[in-house]
């Protein structure tokens, strides 16, 4: 059942309701109305005088409609707001990528399935933590610091200072969790001055940051796939009619069950090679890489203990094997890299030789360090990406069409 007909229920037969709307199509015998709800086929009554001609197309009107069963009957129409021209978008055109027509755009039923789409992800995410006792907590946006992670930062002049877009909420959770503070979560806006357009980044992107005390790396996937799990076993109960209309693939999403798989950095050099690319150990993965490790599993999949180079310097190395970090990746089919994360360093001394060891400056770091000197507390934490995991949920090929306003390099900041 469409999100229409969700609403709209009754079960009484000749029930007459009000419906505020714009008219998309008008034929001689039918309308078709986009609601608030969803779009509708109502029926015209010539023998009450209404024809086709009374209203312009893409006029906001409200009718009176007789229904009698899932059949609508148009008894009246007044016109609130007539279009005052054509609309410019073809109706069998996809506008997706142009980012010039957004705004108007934004009226097509793809878009109104993303809203409701990215409105109940973001509510699922939530709850699953909520649940499980996370705490929800906002962050700076302007920081005096980057966060080491991918693309540049946008500066900016701060009373004086220089100051910067944040690129990621991780110290501040990271912070919130040393104070004390078990389980903590953040639902943030995000900036990376990229270089250049691709179908997977964003400049302005949304985060969700987990962080939680005393859990290792393998907890933390496991944590990561039961909300996975939990989103889509949501979606698929009250959101299919959305996710068809976006041209999900609805077969693969009810297969996502967890555990899901793991593959070491090792074991994934071992099966690229054997794919015959020529790849050496210690190598960050590029998207041609991902993309034949992801297409060889075939589904979702965590790939773990990568050369700590690859990684950041707040993660933890494995004393057994210091070239290595304790962090992982959330990979999807078709999508790549939908989380990251790992286990946190809480040792000073190791994150002082860490930092050196990427060239980051201590005064930088000032702050973030000295919360660690006073019996800091072991953790991990994982970053979601919001905007890519909506990209893999609705089967997109590319991330503007995940996002309703998308910022990308080299492009208008209008609409």
């Amino acid at each position: 059942m469409d999100a229409f007909h969700r609403m709209h229920q009754v079960k009484m037969a000749n029930s007459k309701k009000e419906l505020t709307g714009w008219i998309v199509t008008c034929t001689e015998n039918s309308m078709l109305l986009k609601t608030f709800a969803g779009e509708v086929r109502l029926q015209l009554q010539s023998s009450k005088g209404i024809t086709q001609n009374q209203v312009k197309l893409n006029s906001f009107v409200k009718v009176i409609v007789l229904q009698k069963e899932n059949i609508f009957e148009i008894e009246k129409i007044e016109v609130i707001s007539e279009s005052r021209d054509e609309f410019p978008l073809e109706p069998d055109i996809d506008y997706s990528k142009n980012l010039k027509v957004r705004h108007l755009w934004m009226r097509n039923e793809k878009m109104r399935a993303l809203i409701m789409i990215r409105n109940q992800v973001l509510k699922y995410v939530s709850e699953f933590l909520d649940s499980n006792g996370f705490i929800q907590v906002q962050t700076p946006v302007i920081t005096g610091t980057e966060c080491v992670c991918s693309g540049s930062v946008f500066g900016m002049e701060y009373y004086g200072r220089t100051g910067v877009l944040n690129q990621s909420p991780w110290m501040y959770v990271d912070c919130i969790v040393n104070s004390g503070v078990e389980k903590v979560y953040a639902v943030m806006p995000s900036f990376r001055r990229e270089e250049k357009q691709t179908a997977y980044h964003l400049s302005e992107l949304w985060h969700i940051q987990c962080d939680q005390a005393l859990i290792t790396n393998e907890e933390a996937m496991q944590l990561e796939e039961k909300m996975i799990c939990y989103v889509i076993s949501h979606l698929l109960e009250k959101m299919e009619s959305e996710l068809n209309i976006l041209g999900s693939n609805i077969n693969a999403l009810r297969q996502i069950a967890a555990p899901f798989e793991r593959v070491d950095y090792d074991s994934a050099i071992k099966i690229l090679k054997n794919s015959q690319i020529e790849i050496e150990w210690g190598k960050d993965l590029d998207k041609e890489e991902q993309t034949i490790l992801s297409t060889k599993i075939g589904k979702p999949f965590f790939l773990y203990n990568p050369p700590f180079k690859t990684t950041n310097f707040f993660f933890r190395r494995d004393e057994n094997r210091p070239e290595i970090a304790f962090t992982h990746d959330l990979y999807m089919p078709g999508v790549g890299e939908v989380i990251g994360g790992g286990e946190r360093i809480s040792d000073i001394d190791q994150l002082k030789k860490n930092m050196l060891e990427f060239g980051s400056m201590f005064d930088e770091y000032e702050w973030y360090l000295e919360g660690k000197k006073y019996g800091a507390i072991p953790h991990s934490g994982f970053n979601i990406g919001f905007d890519r995991l909506i990209m893999w949920i609705i089967g997109a090929d590319d991330i503007r069409e995940a996002v309703l306003f998308p910022r990308i390099p080299d492009c208008d900041i209008k609409p």
